[in-house]
Order: structure tokens, then C-alpha cells, then sequence
């Protein structure tokens, strides 16, 4: 089974900022290691080794913030899809981070397809996720469920599977 477009994404960006942050580590420790190994012997050979940490650094920093992004996804889409927060507002009073942060940090995980069917509403400064389902939703009771990859609830009718608004994930 192909896993949708949007929980690969997801799933991507984990095992990215893991791997380069593991990466980055071992590159940064095993030239941190020479550099204090040549201090005494040769300056240049420790500012070569030095210089030689930078990639390393850099792969940690860009794992750091993958890691990141993924975290904050998951907390948006527990904000959203179980207070029913959408405001940009109150995302931003709720998760501690500044309006435009969040306004370019939603968007760019819209960018990046982490959200289905999503865009903001510049005008009401909102979030609006839209909803598919498979199949259409028919009458009946409806039973709740989680989502198995972001941690959203979903309501589907009995016997029906709905796509996870968020993660588009099968749910049901």
C-alpha cells in the first residue's frame, strides 16, 4: 500500500532530521577529535580540522530544525483538530510563538504538503482545513477515531474510512 502524499512527507522529514543530525554529529566529533588532537603540534592543522567541523555543524542545525518543524506540526494538528483552534491568533498565544512565526511556519508546512487540503485565510487570519473522505459520509452513527500518524480525530460513520484532514492518512 502506498502511503499518502502528505504522511510520507511527514515521515521524510523525521528520518531526515534524524539521519542528518546524526550525520552531522559523528562529522563534527570525529573533527573536533583531530582539531584538539593537533593543538599542540600545528595551529593550522587545527584550524583546518576547525574549518572541517563546519559541515557537521551545519547538518546538526538543519536536523535541529526538521526535527523542529515535525514537532510543531503535530502540536498545530492537536490545537486544531481537538480544541477546534483555527485562529492564527490563538495558535500563536497557545504555542508561546510570535503571529508571523506561526502565519510562515503554517504556511511553509502547507509549502511542504504536511497539511491536506489546508490554506490560510489572510483576510480572517485563519487556517481552513478542508475534509475528504472515502467513501462520501452517509447517514447513520457516526463513530470517533484516531488518526494512527498525526494523532487527529476524525468522526466517520459506521464502516466508512475517512482520509485524516491533516495528514491524510487513512482513518477508520
Amino acid at each position: 500500500m502506498q502511503l499518502p502524499r502528505n504522511k510520507a512527507v511527514v515521515t521524510k522529514s523525521i528520518v531526515l532530521g534524524k539521519i542528518a543530525s546524526v550525520f552531522g554529529y559523528a562529522i563534527a566529533g570525529i573533527f573536533l577529535l583531530f582539531a584538539i588532537a593537533m593543538i599542540s603540534e600545528d595551529i593550522f592543522g587545527t584550524i583546518f580540522f576547525a574549518v572541517m567541523m563546519a559541515p557537521g555543524i551545519l547538518l546538526i542545525i538543519l536536523g535541529t530544525r526538521i526535527k523542529g518543524r515535525v514537532k510543531r506540526f503535530k502540536h498545530y494538528v492537536n490545537l486544531i483538530s481537538f480544541l477546534g483552534i483555527t485562529s492564527i491568533e490563538e495558535l500563536a498565544a497557545k504555542t508561546g510563538k510570535p503571529f508571523l512565526f506561526v502565519r510562515k511556519d503554517l504556511q511553509i508546512m502547507i509549502n511542504k504538503k504536511f497539511f491536506s487540503y489546508a490554506e490560510i485565510n489572510v483576510f480572517t487570519n485563519e487556517i481552513n482545513i478542508g475534509r475528504g473522505t472515502v467513501p462520501p459520509q452517509q447517514a447513520g452513527s457516526a463513530v470517533e477515531h484516531l488518526c494512527n500518524s498525526c494523532g487527529a480525530k476524525a468522526i466517520a460513520p459506521v464502516g466508512t474510512q475517512v482520509i485524516c484532514e491533516y495528514c491524510g492518512s487513512l482513518v477508520g
